[in-house]
C-alpha cells in the first residue's frame, strides 16, 4: 500500500513537469517509476515485473510522440512563416524592378526637379522653393492632410503634418512637415523633416539605392525558399 501511493503521487507529479516541448527521451527512471521499480522488486511475480516493464516503456513512447507532434507543429509553423515572407519578397522585387525603371538619373548635371507646377535644374534653386512651400502651406495643414509637393528623379513627393504629443494639449500638429517620396502604391519613404538641400539629398540617395534594394530582397527570397525546402524536408 505505501508503495502504491508512492508512485502514484510521484506519477501525478512526473505527468506535470512532462509538458516540456523539448522532451524527447529519458532514460533515467522517474520517481514514479522508480516506485513501480520498488515495488516490483519486492514482489517475485513476473507478471507485476512486467507490468512495470511495458508502463515504462509506454511512458517512453509516449513522451517520443509528444516530441514528435511538438516538433511538427513547429517545422510547419516555420515553413508557414517562411511562405509568407516569400509572397512579401516577391512584390517588393516586383515593385523594386519597376521603380528602377521609372527612375530618372539625377546626379551632377542631370539634376532636375518639380516643386509644384516649376521644375528646377539647380539644386539649390530647388531646394529654396521647396523650402518656401512649406513655409507657405503648412501652417494651415490638417493633421491627417497629405498635399503633392512636385515630383524627383520620376516619383511623386508629398508633404503631411508631423505628430507631436505633450500633456497639455495631447497629440497634436508638430512644428515641421514631413516629406514623403513616392516610389510605389504601397511604397513610401520618409525623407525627414531637415530643410530643403536635406529632402533633397535623400531624395538622391534613395533613389541612386534602388538597385541595392533590389538585391537585399532578392536575397531575402532566395533565403525564404531555402528555409521553407529545409523545414518540408524535415517534416
Amino acid at each position: 500500500p505505501m508503495w502504491a501511493m508512492m508512485a502514484r503521487k510521484g506519477r501525478f507529479i512526473e505527468q506535470f513537469f512532462r509538458g516540456a516541448p523539448n522532451l524527447r527521451e529519458m532514460e533515467d527512471l522517474g520517481e514514479a517509476s522508480q516506485y513501480e521499480q520498488a515495488a516490483a522488486m519486492a514482489t517475485t511475480d513476473e507478471r507485476v515485473i512486467k507490468l512495470v516493464e511495458m508502463r515504462q516503456e509506454l511512458q517512453k513512447l509516449e513522451r517520443r510522440e509528444t516530441a514528435h507532434r511538438n516538433e511538427q507543429f513547429t517545422l510547419a509553423y516555420r515553413a508557414r512563416e517562411a511562405e509568407r515572407e516569400i509572397e512579401q519578397e516577391t512584390k517588393s522585387i516586383a515593385d523594386s524592378q519597376e521603380a528602377i525603371a521609372r527612375a530618372h538619373d539625377i546626379s551632377g548635371d542631370k539634376f532636375k526637379m518639380k516643386v509644384g507646377a516649376r521644375t528646377y535644374t539647380v539644386r539649390k534653386e530647388a531646394a529654396d522653393a521647396l523650402t518656401k512651400m512649406a513655409a507657405d502651406n503648412y501652417p494651415d495643414m490638417q493633421l491627417d492632410e497629405v498635399r503633392a509637393v512636385g515630383e524627383i528623379g520620376g516619383f511623386p513627393l508629398t508633404m503631411e503634418p508631423s505628430w507631436a504629443f505633450d500633456q497639455e494639449r495631447g497629440q497634436h500638429k508638430g512644428d515641421t512637415p514631413i516629406f514623403r517620396i513616392h516610389f510605389g502604391e504601397d511604397w513610401q519613404t520618409s525623407l525627414g523633416s531637415a530643410s530643403g538641400p536635406g529632402e533633397i539629398a535623400s531624395a538622391s540617395a534613395y533613389i541612386k539605392d534602388l538597385p541595392e534594394y533590389l538585391k537585399m530582397h532578392q536575397g531575402r527570397l532566395a533565403d525564404a525558399q531555402a528555409r521553407v525546402e529545409t523545414n518540408r524536408r524535415a517534416m
